[in-house]
């Protein structure tokens, strides 16, 4: 992984961002994995500026690749976007992160979810069947320390 001083690391992000916009997710996505987790946070900042599909699929898949909590407010952000693809990258990232504040917070949008009927029995379907396996993905771990 590359580490770079903040002022270059945005401007890689920039710059792979640019390449998204151009069509090249593969290439965006292989380059924005080869910095360090720094990169997360400012991938989270750009997201809702996304509008594209493919694009925001791209950060989520890129975010959960570093297994950490700073990608979940990218995800909670995916889960609350209506295209299914979308909610199910952003499901997938929650399942690959697999930490305890991933956990709780999917737990919380599937209760927020279901009891404000906001979201069709099928969503609802699929974000229990992330949750449980999250809880069988941590169940399969050492105790934590």
């Amino acid at each position: 992984m590359s580490e770079k001083s903040p002022a270059d690391l945005q401007a890689a992000v920039d710059f792979y961002l640019a390449e998204m916009r151009a069509g090249d997710f593969d290439s965006a996505a292989h380059g924005l994995l080869c910095f360090d987790p720094g990169v997360v946070p400012l991938l989270c900042a750009v997201f809702d500026q996304q509008t594209s599909e493919d694009s925001r699929c791209t950060l989520m898949r890129i975010a959960r690749e570093y297994r950490l909590d700073t990608a979940l407010p990218m995800l909670e952000a995916g889960l609350r976007d209506r295209r299914p693809d979308v909610w199910k990258a952003a499901l997938d990232g929650f399942v690959t992160v697999a930490s305890p504040t991933a956990l709780d917070s999917l737990q919380s949008f599937a209760a927020e979810a279901a009891f404000s009927g906001s979201r069709d029995a099928d969503f609802i379907d699929w974000v229990r069947e992330a949750i449980q396996q999250i809880e069988e993905a941590r169940a399969a771990r050492p105790a934590e320390s």
